[in-house]
């Protein structure tokens, strides 16, 4: 990697090995990799050498006065200058021994009662980590606030111990809203889902509900087994019920109000998967070679249908059937969901969820749709591309009709967004140099219409999104369609910087860039997007919560 240098044996983390970040406001160091805490070395408290001048002595209980009675042969002149001498002599040893002490003591971030201490429990937004891999962006208008409820990590000096919590970070930042502890010194991400009353969670095999405006534990329940984090689709909220699929291969459902178990099934694939489709639940499972997708009723656990998706092959000797790695992608409204699987021919097939039933099948000669394939769907169709991006396409959701977008050349591309005229796809180069550009492909004649290049970078959108740390000068971008509007943040490390473009798709033309300071303290920041509200990115970069407004090229929210 450019940039990159072995770390010391100081800067590597006594678990995986890890570069470690810079020390934070205590002195500790956190692993962003395997939570492991290197402590702060002890701060060494400087040795007092007392200079004890001749003829001069110090009782232990009382400061040495001088004699006022003229009797004593001092006279008056000589005994105030006595005076000042032993006052100075002992000014200077307080000094020598309490400026070192303070300053000692500063370095170490001693906290005292009543002077602002932060340790175990308190609200105080100092010393947290957020943990990328799990923040949940909570819904709210494109213009409101935002507000999340992200995992932590924080080293807590009263245990001597790194702690995880779970805290609702409110849209002002400062103090958290509330921060709920409990959680296992090797959990390092768990899975968040919410609604309008709770926010749901795991740690190992508990699963856990907790109310979201106090962080109350509403209740918890243990589960067959741990969950396989991370995972796109081994837990979900469907209606009133939770839904999660453990490393055992069991799905379990519980109320999602009292916690009590409502049913549970044990997958032949362990690594089987939950698709939560508007209030409709899928079970994905596979055995012997084939796959099955069934739609099962979130109360009771029943199949209502077994959909079966298959693709005829183009000589009609045989059919090709669904895989654990298919494409399901739910329709706008919830009530439908098109599957994309097979290779040499891949297929697309759409199924009512109301009655089970395929709506429309295409068969397409070329093509991968298995692991690795992308796709998305928008008011103007379903667009999506092929595992080698050698197959790109547009298909009418209602009809299924099929529309080859042509490659072009040294580019493997990918549709990532789309309004009405405009189809953006980001690309890379497959040749030479890695290169990343944005390009517009116009919808009603199929030609491109414009190019935004972005250089030599990485990707932080899906797929293909990249989720190791930043070296010094290396840069990632995410990029958002908000309307005819295409919004690109690019961070780059070292310099700590956000490059903020946006372009107008109808014409390709792109405003004059702006560039605002990030806050990341990290000198190896990670960078990942939590999700976009219209023309903000919700973004952590450097375990700090980050909101970028692109309209006024301005960090809106930071936390902690």
């Amino acid at each position: 990697m450019p940039g990159f240098t072995r770390p010391t044996a100081d800067d590597e983390c006594e678990e995986c090995g890890a570069k470690l970040p810079a020390p934070d406001a205590e002195g500790n160091r956190t692993c962003r990799y395997c939570g492991t805490v290197k402590a702060a070395p002890p701060v060494q408290q400087p040795q007092v050498n007392v200079i004890v001048t001749p003829g001069i002595t110090f009782p232990r209980t009382t400061v040495p006065t001088i004699p006022s009675s003229s009797s004593e042969g001092v006279s008056t002149g000589a005994k105030a200058g006595c005076g000042l001498f032993t006052v100075f002599i002992v000014l200077i040893i307080v000094a020598s021994v309490g400026v070192p002490l303070y300053f000692g003591l500063k370095a170490a971030d001693v906290s005292f009662p009543g002077l602002g201490s932060t340790g175990s429990g308190s609200s105080s937004s100092a010393g947290y980590r957020v943990e990328g891999d799990s923040v949940l962006a909570l819904p709210g208008e494109p213009a409101a606030p935002v507000e999340v409820v992200t995992y932590t990590s924080r080293y807590d000096r009263g245990s001597s111990k790194n702690v995880h919590e779970l805290v609702r970070v409110n849209s002002g930042g400062g103090s958290p809203t509330w921060v709920a502890g409990g959680f296992g010194a090797d959990t390092y991400r768990v899975p968040l889902a919410a609604d309008g009353a709770r926010v749901y969670t795991a740690d190992g095999a508990q699963l856990r509900a907790l109310t979201l405006d106090a962080g109350t534990t509403v209740w918890q329940r243990p589960l067959s087994d741990n969950l396989s984090l991370p995972c796109d689709d081994c837990f979900v909220l469907v209606g009133n019920h939770i839904v999660a699929r453990t490393a055992d291969g069991t799905v379990t459902a519980l109320d999602a109000a009292t916690g009590q178990p409502a049913w549970s099934r044990r997958l032949q694939d362990t690594l089987g998967r939950v698709i939560g489709v508007g209030g409709h639940l899928l079970i994905l499972d596979s055995t012997g070679g084939s796959s099955a997708l069934s739609l099962v009723d979130p109360v009771t656990g029943t199949d209502l249908a077994v959909l079966q998706p298959t693709c005829p092959n183009t000589g009609g000797s045989f059919a090709r059937s669904i895989s654990r790695d298919a494409l399901v992608l739910p329709s706008l409204t919830g009530d439908a969901v098109f599957v994309g699987f097979s290779l040499l021919p891949a297929c697309w097939q759409r199924f009512d969820l109301a009655t089970g039933s395929p709506a429309w099948s295409v068969s397409l000669e070329e093509g991968y749709l298995d692991s690795g394939a992308y796709g998305f769907v928008a008011p103007s169709g379903l667009f999506f591309a092929g595992r080698e991006r050698e197959l790109l396409g547009r298909i009418g959701t209602e009809d299924g009709s099929f529309i080859p977008i042509a490659p072009r050349p040294d580019l493997d591309s990918v549709p990532i967004a789309a309004n009405d005229t405009t189809l953006v796809l980001r690309a890379k180069t497959s040749r030479g140099t890695e290169k990343w550009s944005l390009w517009g492909l116009d919808l009603a004649s199929g030609a491109p219409r414009w190019d935004f290049s972005l250089g030599p970078t990485s990707v932080a959108d899906p797929p293909d999104a990249e989720t190791i740390f930043l070296s010094d000068g290396e840069k990632r971008f995410t990029a958002h369609l908000d309307g005819t509007t295409l919004h690109v943040v690019t961070y780059q490390a070292g310099a700590n910087q956000f490059t903020i473009d946006t372009i107008d798709t109808t014409t390709g033309v792109a405003a004059t860039p702006k560039t605002v300071a990030g806050a990341a303290k990290d000198t190896l920041p990670h960078f990942s997007v939590v999700t976009w509200r219209g023309a903000r990115a919700v973004l952590v970069v450097g375990n700090e919560l980050v909101v970028v407004d692109t309209t006024t090229g301005s960090l809106t929210q930071t936390w902690p």
